[in-house]
């Protein structure tokens, strides 16, 4: 059985992607920020996938979870218009995205990765 890491699982597509996910023959964990609309979204699947409430700039949570996965989906960001408003937040996009990255290729390089 594979183990797969959605990362951004409680946003729009990354909501999506896991209720297509849930009933198969994956062990799910869900990356998100814990927030009353993640918890909320997540609570009908809370019982069958892992969910680990932290940020996906929080580098050692996010290597601690790309060990132990074979495939990432990484689906968290900030999208238009909010980034386009905000640089600093829009950085989440980049940094977040680098920490994924560099960790898949520093501690599981046979890791596949889904990125949206």
């Amino acid at each position: 059985m594979k183990d797969i890491l959605i990362i951004g699982g409680a946003g729009k597509i990354g909501l999506e992607i896991l209720k297509r996910l849930v009933d198969s023959n994956y062990n799910i964990t869900v990356l998100d920020l814990e927030s009353r609309v993640s918890i909320k979204r997540l609570a009908s699947v809370k019982d069958r996938i892992r969910v680990v409430y932290g940020d996906v700039e929080d580098s050692d949570l996010v290597r601690d979870l790309v060990k132990r996965n074979d495939i990432v989906i990484h689906a968290a960001g900030v999208m238009p218009p909010l980034a386009e408003l905000n640089e600093k937040i829009a950085n989440t996009n980049y940094i977040g995205s680098k920490i994924v990255v560099d960790a898949i290729n520093e501690l599981n390089p046979e890791c596949k990765l889904v990125y949206l």
